[in-house]
């Protein structure tokens, strides 16, 4: 009964969370307040009831599968900052003395779009950013299983909004199983990932466009991309403020893609990006893919571009994964760089 007035009140009045939000598909329900003892069993109630109230909270989802059967619109208005964004995070992080491979909440879209008569694809996403301060930490997306489907994991809308961070984060898919067209897509500025390892997805990240003609204090370090079928890097409005250091990119057609018409100078530095294709290119309005010239100038510094990137993988899911799952084997070129999911 206490259960169930918590409950009713929350619902009602829409104002205020007593504390972080708490999630877990194996033993919460969604008529539970959302906390440590009686958490949420889905990611979309607990976003429903931060998008409502009125006062800062965070969301910690314990180990185990999410699906998403719609897209998690996050537009809460409660004044969150740069100091105190709106935290989506795993209950147990990367970092933590005790984390596991298996720890990592894992997150699929099942959302079963409707494709119009002789449309080639349909765009969705997972968790849809639709305002400033947001930090995503610690979590694996999976993609989405169904065909035709250009899916974006995390995508943000709004050409002025600011203040996204992404960090240990997977994305790991497969082009002919559960696919991402595009892992990470952002207008707008400040879009911060670090730490974070895209497999085989068919683009890694996107800095899309911003109001004004250039998107401002955006970065990328310490990331792996493995496998980018289309492009591992896409640069549209970035402006020349971008810092990208201590990443590796292999196995990409493009390491590198912009619109034909960025002409801007990137400084590059203290990376891996080998095996691919082409270093660089443009698409043009349609979306033709071409190589680019000098006219689309990189500085770069300590860059290597050869040798082989050898990914930890042990045995298959069934076997059990190890602890380095998807990281550089040590002592194998770019175990050096600090790239990977882990901090410490």
């Amino acid at each position: 009964m206490k259960t169930l007035i918590i409950t009713i009140l929350l619902c009602l009045a829409g104002s205020s969370v007593a504390g972080d939000l708490y999630v877990d598909i194996k033993t919460g329900s969604d008529t539970n307040p959302g906390s440590s003892d009686l958490p949420f069993k889905t990611i979309q109630k607990a976003v429903d009831v931060l998008n409502t109230a009125d006062t800062p909270a965070a969301i910690k989802i314990a180990p185990g599968l999410y699906s998403l059967d719609k897209e998690c619109s996050i537009n809460s208005k409660a004044g969150y900052s740069s100091d105190n964004p709106l935290t989506i995070e795993a209950a147990i992080l990367p970092d933590d003395p005790n984390w596991k491979p298996n720890d990592m909440p894992i997150i699929v879209s099942t959302l079963n779009p409707v494709v119009p008569e002789n449309a080639k694809y349909i765009e969705t996403s997972g968790f849809k950013v639709e305002m400033d301060h947001v930090k995503i930490r610690g979590l694996k997306f999976i993609g989405t299983p169904i065909p035709g489907v250009m899916y974006y994991p995390v995508y943000r809308l709004g050409k002025s909004l600011d203040d996204l961070v992404v960090t240990q984060c997977m994305f790991l898919c497969s082009q002919y199983v559960t696919s991402s067209n595009v892992a990470i897509i952002v207008h707008g500025h400040g879009l911060q990932i670090d730490h974070c390892v895209f497999y085989d997805c068919a683009n890694a990240v996107v800095f899309w466009n911003a109001d004004g003609g250039i998107s401002k204090n955006n970065s990328m370090t310490h990331c792996i991309i493995d496998g980018g079928y289309v492009s591992g890097v896409w640069l549209c409005q970035t402006g020349e403020d971008f810092e990208f250091h201590h990443n590796i990119i292999t196995r990409c057609q493009y390491a590198f893609m912009r619109n034909d018409d960025n002409k801007k100078t990137y400084k590059i530095r203290d990376c891996i990006i080998n095996n691919f294709e082409f270093f660089s290119g443009f698409s043009g309005p349609n979306f033709e893919l071409s190589e680019s010239g000098a006219d689309m100038p990189y500085i770069e510094q300590n860059i290597t571009k050869s040798g082989e990137i050898k990914l930890v993988k042990g045995a298959g899911l069934d076997m059990g994964i190890p602890q380095q799952y998807l990281q550089v084997e040590e002592g194998t070129p770019g175990s050096d760089l600090g790239a990977g999911l882990f901090i410490k």
